[in-house]
């Protein structure tokens, strides 16, 4: 199959190709992969002698689609990959802002107050690991919370205010 080739069949390849990609680099490449897969897929006794190049014509054809459709999921995926990390880095930078808003806020409370709660809400910890760390019964860290969410709330009340 590959015999068939010949430079006037390649140079018809390479039309079609340009024709399709609209850039002769990519036309090349794409005779190339054509002709690699027609070597290694087709059986030159299955495909009549007067039928070899419109049958490699519809390679390069179907080919130059294949490379399209993959480039369209490609560049969808790329597209979607963009869009998440442009919310990731708006949620990112939103939530850095948020936090040390929210870090202001805190600096009004008493340093008992102000550990706990940071404890639980920035590190995530709950009130039997809060306990652990700071070295309190949990009771005490439950009655610290709560005094220092109704602290912030007084807090956030008073800049409302203004």
């Amino acid at each position: 199959m590959i015999a068939a080739v010949t430079p006037i069949v390649r140079f018809r390849m390479l039309s079609l190709a340009s024709s399709i990609t609209k850039d002769p680099g990519a036309a090349d490449v794409l005779v190339n992969d054509t002709i690699v897969k027609c070597a290694q897929m087709v059986d030159p006794a299955k495909v009549p002698a007067n039928k070899i190049v419109s049958y490699l014509m519809t390679m390069v054809r179907n080919t130059a689609f294949s490379w399209f459709r993959h480039d369209r999921v490609a560049r969808a995926h790329l597209q979607k990959c963009h869009e998440l990390t442009a919310q990731s880095s708006l949620a990112e930078a939103i939530s850095n802002e948020t936090i040390e808003y929210f870090r202001s806020l805190v600096k009004g409370l008493p340093e008992a107050y102000r550990r706990v709660i940071l404890l639980k809400v920035l590190d995530g910890l709950d009130y039997e690991q809060i306990s652990k760390k700071v070295r309190i019964p949990i009771g005490t860290v439950m009655s610290r919370m709560h005094r220092a969410r109704q602290g912030l709330l007084k807090i956030v009340d008073y800049l409302k205010a203004e």
